[in-house]
């Protein structure tokens, strides 16, 4: 039903122009199979995600309209979190946004628990790379009989080839909720009032 999505993602965030030297930069060629993200990235694929979602799901106004209103909520999250500047009222306002962020998530969870998603190709070939690494190679072992034998032999015919395995299906890959990071979000209001804004403890440069 959606498999043109990933191509069509990918080919949207690549008209993404560049914003000043450092703001926006040039999206990866395939924006879902990125790996080893740094935290511009995740900022920049936010940043852009509104723009680039709008169209992607044209037979199914409800999931665009429900996928627009988690990214406007998350990127309105963000923004508030990123404050340098804090009073009570944007404490405040950011501990409104983290709610109102949680309810729409478990409502796009729940709504969508239905449609068919699965890994991406990176991911599962991925996955059969690492199951293929774990299995033991098994050496023929040498019989007394093998080692006894002096005679010359004719030389066995070789086996027959056998044919590769068919590559196997890519698992299910549902939307999961249960993650640290997600978790987190919630503690972020209260880390401010604790210990400052959250730019004093990032790992990101600030430009």
């Amino acid at each position: 039903m959606f498999i043109h999505i990933g191509t069509e993602l990918s080919f949207s965030f690549r008209q993404v122009p560049t914003f000043g030297r450092m703001t926006i930069r040039r999206f990866h060629r395939n924006v879902s199979e990125m790996k080893k993200m740094a935290a511009r990235d995740f900022e920049d694929i936010l940043q852009c995600l509104l723009p680039v979602l709008e169209g992607l799901f044209p037979d199914y106004p409800w999931l665009e309209k429900l996928t627009m209103d988690v990214i406007f909520e998350l990127a309105a999250w963000h923004a508030d979190a990123k404050l340098r500047l804090r009073t009570t009222t944007t404490i405040a306002r950011l501990e409104a946004a983290t709610i109102r962020f949680g309810n729409l998530i478990r409502s796009f969870a729940n709504k969508t628990r239905n449609i068919k998603t699965v890994e991406t190709p990176k991911e599962r070939q991925r996955r059969l790379d690492k199951a293929n690494k774990k299995k033991p190679s098994v050496a023929p072992a040498a019989t007394a009989a093998t080692i006894e034998t002096t005679a010359p032999q004719a030389a066995a015919p070789a086996p027959p080839a056998i044919a590769p395995a068919p590559p196997s299906s890519s698992l299910p890959k549902k939307l999961n909720l249960e993650t640290s990071k997600l978790h987190s979000m919630g503690d972020v209001a209260t880390a401010i009032k604790t210990v400052g804004t959250v730019d004093s403890t990032s790992t990101q440069n600030v430009c």
